[in-house]
């Protein structure tokens, strides 16, 4: 009997080598409430009429077998521990979701659900399939890592994301996730770490795909012991390329490549390698946060809030034709309780011409902590840190792509900044 305990089902279907159970509600106006989480999430459950119910659970049981394939093949040690049979409810979900896992102490269970409005068709059966891969990998995260599911937990975004990015790789021809990639591209200074926001973090996970493959994002799962913070895993799978996940000193995968990326996904110097025409749903120009004139003397640019971890914030700069070289001077008020006293953001500084395309290869500029003259012993004192870097102009350049990241991803680091541009 499932966890749950509910008999109000009265259409099941069991799948092959009793792998998963699917249970639909066939009677109309069976109301009742649940509770099936520890931290009580009550959701008012009413099953809908079961009209084509038989053909529906057809569609459901045909993308759980496709998933379960792909799992058993690439995670087995992981898939044998899933409860057998896994429980797979069709429910009207009135908050909206396409599907939910829970997990439990028995182990975790799915909620799908059980119609949807647009006619049964194609398009339907492509986001089932697609919702079958997604929630079936919570499952699978669920038995690693329990707290994934909990979106107050730092494994939440990364479950999101690599559940998101399992659709595409499960079924190739599903491009579903692009309608999260919003999430993504209309907050670039929101941190990735926001749960809310994780599904759009596919983006990361694509990226990083490219570069680990997907036994490299696998890992992040598999590891153990298992890391604390996701970024912890994403970190070692890069190891083996010879780059941090990210860094402050020296060139890292968050912000000299992915936050470059971000800003021009199909540009062939530091876009994404495939599918990045897909990516670029807006122009790289209306993605920063202010296009600045740069005339004679100098520029002066400070954030308007604080820039969390694991986030960017992007200007341009345009500059006039035949200027020889730059200076670039930033600093940072950083908050960053127990980081180690580490600088919490770097410049990155890109060339492009007047089409967004790189011209000159990135500056990085690393910031050191400066002289404040506050006593340590202020409770309210942040360190302050600075950084500076002359830039030669390359003669194609048009504007100045200024990329401010936080690349640190304890909990509490933020910081302020402000930058200066003189010219030379």
């Amino acid at each position: 009997m499932s966890p749950t305990n509910w008999d109000r089902f009265r259409l099941s279907r069991l799948g092959p080598d009793n792998r998963y159970v699917i249970h639909y509600a066939h009677r109309s106006r069976e109301g009742f409430r649940s509770d099936p989480c520890a931290a009580g999430r009550p959701l008012d459950l009413v099953p809908l009429d079961g009209v084509h119910s038989a053909a529906y659970v057809d569609v459901v049981a045909a993308g759980l077998d496709t998933a379960f394939a792909f799992y058993r093949r690439h995670l087995p040690g992981l898939t044998d521990r899933l409860p057998r049979p896994l429980h797979v409810y069709l429910l009207n979900l009135n908050s909206g979701a396409d599907g939910l896992t829970w997990g439990l102490p028995s182990g975790p269970e799915i909620w799908l659900r059980n119609r949807y409005e647009e006619a049964a068709g194609p398009l339907v059966a492509s986001k089932i399939k697609a919702t079958c891969a997604h929630e079936l990998f919570h499952a699978h995260q669920a038995v690693c890592c329990p707290a994934s599911l909990d979106g107050r937990r730092p494994w939440a975004w990364w479950g999101e994301a690599t559940a998101t990015c399992m659709e595409g790789q499960i079924d190739p021809s599903n491009t579903e996730f692009l309608a999260f990639l919003y999430a993504r591209l209309d907050t670039p200074g929101v941190s990735t770490r926001n749960a809310l926001r994780g599904y759009g973090d596919v983006l990361l996970c694509e990226f990083l795909l490219e570069r680990v493959g997907l036994e490299g994002i696998l890992e992040t799962w598999t590891r153990t012991p298992h890391p604390r913070d996701p970024a912890e895993a994403i970190d070692a799978a890069l190891a083996r390329h010879g780059i941090p996940f990210g860094s402050t000193h020296g060139p890292d995968f968050f912000g000299s490549q992915f936050s470059l990326a971000l800003y021009s996904p199909d540009d062939p110097n530091f876009g994404f390698r495939t599918h990045g025409a897909l990516y670029a749903s807006k122009p790289g120009r209306a993605f920063v946060s202010g296009v600045h004139e740069m005339g004679a003397g100098s520029l002066e640019f400070s954030s308007r809030e604080w820039l969390l971890g694991l986030s960017a914030d992007y200007n341009l700069v345009v500059v006039d034709k035949g200027l020889a070289s730059v200076a670039m001077h930033i600093e940072c008020d950083g908050d960053i309780e127990g980081a180690g006293g580490s600088p919490p953001v770097k410049g990155v500084v890109v060339q492009v011409d007047g089409a967004g395309v790189r011209v000159a290869d990135p500056t990085e500029i690393a910031l050191a902590e400066a002289p404040t003259g506050i006593s340590p012993a202020r409770v309210d004192a942040h360190p302050i840190y600075r950084g500076s870097a002359i830039i030669p102009i390359a003669p194609r350049t048009e504007e100045l792509l200024v990329v401010i990241v936080n690349p640190t991803y304890g909990d509490r680091e933020r910081a302020c900044y402000k930058y200066r541009v003189t010219v030379v």
